[in-house]
């Protein structure tokens, strides 16, 4: 609903009147694409524009931009990247090969060093599925997760300023239990009626959207939750559920959990374990039907439920992974992209930069301690932008990896980055600037770049 927005093309214009070039280009968008609107209560030169060719204003944007600031607006390239990302073949391969995973294990584990795109490209991939009925949902384990966050647990409620508790359904119960009825939705055709349909479109609304307060649902949740279980278990009876749960066309349901290792997996999971295995899912051929612990309420997984988590190894080795979780996911290793950042700054290719620096860093370490590709994906491509991210993140990630040890870091960086103190023995971080402990003064972007062309050419002159 695109309240307070009006189409351009329903006005009449004077294109001409319009600041420098951006009349003629918005001219040229509005003729090409039907759908462009602008708010209403602004000047259409000062912007607020929705389109469903969003590139296209991008490009215009950054062209007065650069008029001004002789640079591309900041993140351009990776915007530009991300409006192109449905024709790029490379994507799209990893997105073909992904399906083709997921149709056989249901669950999979991206792993990598940091920086390698795992977050990315699960969270791109459950973006990008062709049904609009297809949702995700994110979480991120850590330490204090628990299996009542998770599956289910007794959680305190307010209410009359009294507090009562309750079994609570956690993030997976509520993901499954969406799927089941996105499933039974779509097969409607081939299954007597057994919920109002507004009940159930409000029902899946309710679980799509966790913000979404909606009083009536949540008083009538429990009793929704019996009415489809015991439809299911009617289906079972009647060898249904195969048919209902294989059907093509069922929207997915994908939950990411990022840095699936820094939980404790076999408390999170539980029975979980066994059940995400494809053959004990709802209507497969060991299908597995229990109650669970705290609701005593029927459980089982719908095979449209699909798991996808991330894993930095340089936080934890894969070895030390569950065996149990291990054998149940795929693994897929995410390594540095280094043509992704194959292009020069300030005379230095950020390619050799980081493949050769990473070769010194598995070298000392190990190949689960590289730097991903993205530390390098720049704002914008100038030394300044290069400096903040070497001193901002790659040298603290460094003194981080190698537990402060400054005489194996400097050798990893060439020898060009820390002084040693020959009276103390104290290695000291060179900034480059004529006051070192300023980081927002000027420094020298010759001796800096210097520098780094000894990492990214090693060779040179020998």
């Amino acid at each position: 609903k695109l309240d307070g927005y009006q189409d351009i093309s329903s006005v009449e214009l004077n294109w001409e009147k319009l600041k420098n070039s951006e009349g003629e280009n918005l001219k040229r968008i509005a003729n090409e694409e039907k759908d462009l609107f602008y708010k209403k209560d602004l000047q259409l030169n000062e912007g607020k524009y929705i389109t469903l060719a969003p590139e296209k204003l991008v490009e215009i944007i950054n062209t007065e931009y650069k008029k001004v600031q002789k640079n591309n607006l900041p993140y351009y390239n990776q915007i530009k990247s991300n409006t192109d990302e449905e024709l790029n073949p490379k994507i799209k391969k990893f997105f073909d090969n992904l399906d083709e995973l997921l149709k056989k294990k249901k669950q999979i584990i991206f792993y990598g060093p940091a920086g390698t795109g795992k977050t990315y490209y699960a969270i791109n991939y459950a973006k990008n599925k062709e049904n609009h009925e297809d949702h995700y949902k994110i979480i991120t384990f850590h330490q204090s997760f628990s299996y009542e966050e998770f599956i289910e647990g007794i959680k305190p409620v307010v209410s009359n300023n009294s507090i009562n508790y309750k079994v609570k359904d956690g993030i997976f119960k509520r993901c499954n239990f969406l799927a089941i009825l996105l499933a039974l939705k779509t097969n409607k055709d081939k299954i007597s009626s057994f919920m109002n349909s507004n009940d159930l479109e409000d029902l899946i609304n309710y679980l799509k959207n966790d913000e979404t307060v909606n009083e009536e649902i949540e008083k009538r949740y429990d009793d929704f939750k019996k009415e489809v279980w015991k439809y299911i278990y009617k289906l079972n009876n009647e060898n249904k559920l195969k048919d209902i749960f294989n059907a093509p066309g069922i929207p997915k349901v994908i939950l990411i959990i990022d840095e699936i290792n820094r939980g404790n997996i076999s408390k999170i999971f539980g029975e979980l374990i066994t059940l995400i295995e494809n053959d004990k899912r709802l209507g497969a051929e060991n299908m597995i039907l229990l109650n669970l612990p705290y609701s005593n309420e029927p459980f089982s997984i719908a095979p449209n439920l699909y798991i996808i988590g991330t894993m930095n190894t340089s936080d934890k080795s894969i070895a030390l992974i569950d065996t149990a979780l291990r054998r149940r996911f795929y693994f897929w290793e995410m390594k540095p992209d280094y043509d992704e950042i194959n292009k020069d700054v300030g005379g230095i290719n950020l390619r050799d930069l980081l493949k050769n620096l990473n070769e010194k860093i598995e070298e000392e370490l190990d190949k689960d301690h590289v730097l991903g590709h993205s530390y390098f994906m720049l704002e914008e491509d100038s030394i300044e932008a290069l400096y903040n991210t070497w001193y901002r993140e790659i040298i603290p990630h460094l003194e981080e990896m190698f537990y402060g040890n400054y005489e194996k870091i400097n050798d990893v960086l060439g020898g060009n980055f820390y002084v040693k103190n020959d009276n103390k023995g104290i290695y000291q971080l060179r900034t480059f600037k004529d006051k070192e402990n300023e980081f927002l003064s000027e420094f020298n972007k010759k001796e800096f770049i210097e520098a780094l062309k000894k990492i990214a050419k090693p060779n040179d002159g020998k």
